[in-house]
């Protein structure tokens, strides 16, 4: 059996992506991350992607070859790979905003990002360290003038 890992970066999307870019991004690496048994949420907010990954190292490594070869952005910057006990992200996919408008895959995604923290302070505290670095990524560039 091989070692669970979780590996973050960001990378900055090319310029003029649009709602359809996005959608285009998502149905096509759906298919290839469930082939390599990658799960994980994709973030896109104020012209920056944000992703986690998590899978198989061996899966994940193919998944971030992928992600690194990708003409819809450039400077992938890898901020953080662990080890992990267990997944987190089998059931998120992506968010995104574009000028004013927001999109969220699902509902829980939608409250995790959106949710005041001051609401949910044992929460905020219990959660893992990559979901940390979303909400924090999400928070600085989607709600840039948001206060706790």
């Amino acid at each position: 059996m091989s070692e669970l890992q979780c590996l973050i970066y960001v990378s900055i999307a090319v310029s003029g992506l649009d709602a359809q870019d996005v959608a285009s991004i998502v149905t096509k690496s759906a298919t290839l991350n469930q082939r390599d048994g990658v799960h994980g949420m994709l973030l896109l907010s104020d012209g920056s992607f944000m992703q986690c990954i998590e899978g198989e190292v061996s899966g994940l490594e193919k998944t971030y070859a992928r992600i690194q070869a990708s003409p819809m952005h450039h400077r992938v910057i890898e901020l953080f790979r662990s080890p992990v006990a267990k997944r987190r992200f089998h059931t998120w996919d992506w968010a995104f905003k574009l000028k004013e408008q927001r999109e969220f895959s699902n509902p829980q995604l939608d409250l995790f990002l959106e949710a005041p923290r001051h609401d949910q302070p044992v929460a905020w505290k219990n959660l893992a360290m990559e979901q940390k670095i979303l909400r924090e990524f999400w928070d600085a560039t989607a709600n840039p003038l948001r206060i706790w």
